[in-house]
């Protein structure tokens, strides 16, 4: 019986230093983070270590990069402009109509 308090014990301090160490890395994020104001960053950070797992979630969802951009354009515009290469919009030989003889 005392082997099996051990190993709840173990588990149970594993458990609580995991979420302290996330509590700190999140904490660590929000004071570093230079689009948040003062006050924003007062309030993520109480709410990280009063509402420990739900509060560090929420607040690393919040100050996660962006994501990457492609070039500059947004996925969409770059399929877009894909998709009318062809067209030709009055550059090339057939004017507005993509082409023939008028």
């Amino acid at each position: 019986m005392a082997g099996t308090m051990d190993i709840v014990k173990i588990i149970l301090l594993a458990a609580s230093a995991g979420v302290v160490l996330a509590n700190m890395f999140v904490s660590y994020r929000v004071v570093n983070d230079d689009t948040l104001e003062r006050h924003q960053k007062y309030f993520q950070c109480a709410l990280i270590w009063l509402l420990p797992l739900l509060g560090a979630g929420l607040c690393y969802a919040l100050t996660r990069e962006p994501e990457m951009k492609i070039r500059g354009y947004s996925k969409i515009n770059s399929l877009y402009d894909d998709a009318n290469a062809h067209i030709g919009y009055g550059d090339g030989p057939g004017g507005y109509h993509g082409g023939g003889d008028q």
